[in-house]
């Protein structure tokens, strides 16, 4: 429907996942489409990476069930992009473990650091 230019319905939902859902969980448990199409990549992600006009850094988690972590780095080879594979964090873990948070905040605060 988007490509007929009807975007009206894009808050539906469009996807749930198996999860109890807590307060205490920091996920989201459905996805409307406007969000689920958020995280894709568009079809061209090469030019969209090259278009990167400021310092870069990816991380990825290094046993990642949804991408290939170990093809990061040649996805990223072509750029000045610094790509930190985390070790034992998986997909999920990227936004839930210490160590995938505390490497996140030291990234972020070494960006900001004025040079």
């Amino acid at each position: 429907m988007n490509t007929l230019g009807l975007k009206q319905l894009n808050y539906l939902e469009v996807i749930r996942f198996a999860l109890a859902e807590t307060r205490n969980v920091k996920l989201t448990y459905r996805y409307s489409y406007a969000l689920a199409t958020n995280f894709r990549p568009l079809s061209d992600y090469r030019t969209n990476i090259a278009a990167v006009k400021q310092r870069l850094t990816v991380l990825v988690g290094g046993k990642d069930e949804l991408f290939y972590p170990e093809q990061f780095s040649s996805v990223f080879d072509s750029t000045e992009a610094k790509v930190i594979s985390i070790a034992d964090v998986n997909h999920v873990g990227m936004i839930l473990s210490p160590a995938a948070i505390n490497t996140a905040v030291a990234q972020l605060a070494a960006k900001t650091a004025p040079e």
